[in-house]
């Protein structure tokens, strides 16, 4: 912005229409980067007469820090809408911290820095509960849309054939770049923990928008084919432990095949459906196998190897377990013979 437009300042505004639309605003400082620990450019501090709040869903307030959802103040407050009084009840809420005053609940989430500066996250009423994870898809974009590589990023929830939710992350990448998939995988691993990793990734030429130039998310497509962005190539089970354990993950992520060295969250798998291969190995081989084995070692690879080192261990101690016996059945006289023969 600064080298295309020279001396032309910017300013970020923010604010809603029920608090006479500018509530906040942030002059963007030329030449100055960001802290790390912003994800976006603030969206400052409050404007004259306004009164600003991160609370939580109680509407207790929150440390700088904590996200919350920002509520608003002061005497630039709209009287309601026009004949929606049970809307208006919802988000016109008393101010618990002055007589007589009112708030509106404005639906986005902030955080407000130690410094004052109020982030904008995104939406609280945008959060979604996958595989018995809550997400919040704006955070997971926010991450998304900080690749150094990336023009646009996009994060929306789609459902696969099988009718589960999925997090789809939808990218364009910047001119002269072509980041690989595994890249961008990799740098939101970095990030998020892996129930927040969207299951696939696409790369659009072109964002579908609304005619009111919103992007149109119902139109963002659903992924077909996870083999395509694995970060290793298919290579089949070479022994019957890892056919077998090839079977069962196959089983429960409901997909084709598995090779040896496919990585169990990047087909789509999670810690609920890594307990439910764990179950069937235990079934199927007759040994228990933590789960943390899953995330140490997500492929069939590392698992047969867990599985054959549990196998050989239970044998071990099958034959200790013989050898005990049978040194307890021995009398006084067998057993002082046979240790005079050691």
């Amino acid at each position: 912005w600064s080298s295309s437009l020279g001396g032309v300042r910017l300013i970020n505004a923010y604010g809603p229409t029920e608090t006479v639309i500018t509530a906040t605003c942030y002059d963007v400082p030329r030449d100055e980067t960001l802290p790390d620990r912003f994800r976006g450019v603030p969206i400052g501090t409050a404007n004259a007469n306004r009164l600003l709040y991160v609370l939580d869903r109680h509407l207790n307030p929150l440390p700088p820090g904590l996200p919350g959802e920002l509520c608003i103040g002061g005497e630039n407050l709209a009287m309601g809408y026009h004949k929606r009084p049970d809307e208006e009840k919802k988000v016109f809420v008393p101010d618990p911290f002055r007589p007589q005053g009112r708030l509106y609940r404005t639906g986005d989430k902030v955080r407000m820095h130690g410094n004052g500066l109020i982030e904008f996250l995104g939406r609280v009423d945008q959060q979604v509960k996958i595989r018995g994870f809550r997400i919040e898809p704006g955070e997971v974009e926010n991450i998304l849309a900080g690749h150094p590589h990336l023009e646009t990023a996009l994060v929306a929830v789609k459902t696969d054939a099988h009718g589960e939710k999925q997090l789809v992350g939808y990218f364009r990448p910047r001119a002269g770049s072509r980041p690989e998939i595994s890249e961008i995988r990799a740098f939101m691993q970095k990030q998020l923990p892996p129930y927040m990793i969207p299951a696939a990734f696409i790369e659009l030429d072109t964002i579908p928008l609304l005619p009111g130039g919103k992007v149109n998310r119902r139109a963002l497509p659903v992924p077909e084919d996870l083999r395509g962005q694995l970060s290793a190539e298919y290579v089949a089970p070479r022994t019957e432990t890892e056919e077998e354990l090839a079977a069962i993950v196959s089983s429960v992520l409901r997909i084709e095949k598995v090779g040896v060295y496919d990585n169990f969250f990047e087909l789509g798998g999670h810690s609920m459906l890594g307990t439910q291969v764990m179950s069937q190995i235990q079934e199927k081989f007759g040994v228990e196998v933590p789960l943390r084995v899953l995330f140490e070692n997500p492929t069939v690879d590392g698992i047969a190897a867990a599985i054959t080192e549990a196998l050989t261990q239970s044998i071990d101690e099958e034959e200790l377990a013989g050898l005990l016996g049978d040194v307890t059945d021995l009398n006084d006289d067998d057993l002082n013979a046979l240790l005079n023969d050691e």
